[in-house]
């Protein structure tokens, strides 16, 4: 997670989002420990992993800054959320664009699972898929 600066508002909030990333933008930010937002793109994907209610608006703030996907997770479900053209709103959708070829709902079952066996266990299981997901689609 890198630092931000930008407006106080929003740099609150990015400081508190658990993973940032870029996907189109990665070389541009590649080694970059801090995020200037007045001359940095906002991040390709934001996930967010949902301990306790905020009662500041997310979603709103997200997008302001313009962040084209959030992936949000409450301990029970994840959903991904693309901002809408108007980039006012964002909507469930049924995969991300960021990764169209991830089978969200397997992913689901891997965090459903996490709890059913040792984290040793979980983390290899889910890195051998990862792996077989991965295998041909990088050139």
């Amino acid at each position: 997670m890198a630092t931000v600066h930008h407006q106080t508002e929003d740099r609150v909030l990015l400081q508190g989002i658990r993973w940032e990333t870029y996907v189109q933008h990665e070389a541009l930010m590649r080694g970059k420990d801090e995020l200037d937002l007045s001359v940095d793109p906002p991040p390709d994907l934001v996930v967010e992993v949902e301990v306790t209610r905020s009662a500041i608006d997310r979603m709103a703030l997200y997008a302001a800054l313009g962040v084209p996907e959030v992936w949000r997770y409450d301990g029970r479900q994840i959903c991904v959320h693309q901002l809408q053209p108007e980039k006012i709103l964002y909507k469930v959708a049924a995969q991300s664009r960021c990764f169209p070829w991830l089978p969200l709902a397997r992913l689901q079952r891997f965090l459903d699972e996490a709890d059913e066996m040792d984290q040793t266990t979980w983390i290899a299981s889910f890195r051998a898929w990862v792996r077989d997901e991965l295998a041909g689609r990088v050139e």
